[in-house]
């Protein structure tokens, strides 16, 4: 079995690391990111019983929720095209 060092394979293929940003950067990463959390903030919060509508509700506001505050986050950091 090998072991892998990272910092030797890094310094074998820095390609790497920007491929690994671009993905970890990418819009649809993020939503599926937060969609994610979303559906996990929704299982801790979710009440056995309750109706169908608020079941998936809750998560759907929680999705929206996180979106709204990454965009109203991040939107400044973007520059306007030239």
């Amino acid at each position: 079995m090998r072991i892998y060092n990272k910092q030797e394979l890094l310094r074998r293929h820095p390609d790497l690391i920007s491929d690994v940003f671009d993905v970890w950067g990418a819009p649809i990463f993020i939503y599926l990111d937060v969609f994610m959390f979303s559906i996990l903030l929704c299982l801790m919060l979710f009440a056995s019983g309750t109706p169908y509508s608020i079941t998936v509700g809750i998560p759907v506001a929680f999705f929206l929720l996180f979106i709204c505050v990454y965009k109203v986050v991040f939107s400044g950091n973007e520059k306007p095209p030239a």
